[in-house]
């Protein structure tokens, strides 16, 4: 496995994997990668320096967080961190420039990071199924674009000192 450098796609679904093999790492050409329906609790730092992946598929496992380096993953497309048990959603998915597509349903989510309207590319954003409260119903009733004013207006009036 750890010589599989050249590697573009992987899938390590059903395997009980309680964290990511430490080998995965190397694998600097992995563009879509799938660890649905395991144990993981936790990703690695290192997921910073995956910056080929485009398909990043988490479904079904009990992660609580997502470690700020995801930032850099500067080819991310498809981000799927669904039916986990993430409590937080770090503000660092904002920066993500070229993600479309981000399923963070069905999780213990109370709060969505207003910086989410900065993912100008996003297309599609799957939060049912959480325990939110901000932003509140009649804002996410309107759906994204409703969303995306709503967190404009908060991280301005935060850049203004006004809240």
């Amino acid at each position: 496995w750890q010589e599989l450098v050249s590697i573009q796609t992987f899938n390590l679904n059903h395997n009980a994997l309680e964290e990511m093999p430490e080998w995965i790492d190397r694998w600097k050409s992995i563009e879509h990668l799938t660890a649905i329906h395991n144990r993981l609790q936790r990703l690695p730092q290192a997921i910073g320096t995956w910056i080929s992946i485009k398909t990043l598929r988490l479904t079904r496992n009990y992660l609580h967080s997502l470690p700020d380096e995801i930032a850099g993953m500067a080819s991310i497309e498809l981000l799927a961190v669904d039916m986990n048990r993430l409590e937080y959603l770090t503000p660092a998915v904002a920066k993500l420039s070229t993600l479309t597509d981000l399923r963070v349903d069905n999780n213990l989510l109370t709060v969505l990071p207003p910086e989410l309207c900065f993912l100008s590319r996003l297309k599609s954003f799957r939060y049912e199924g959480n325990v939110l409260i901000s932003p509140p119903a009649e804002i996410r009733a309107r759906n994204l674009e409703g969303m995306n004013q709503f967190w404009e207006r908060l991280v301005r009036c935060k850049q203004t000192g006004v809240m």
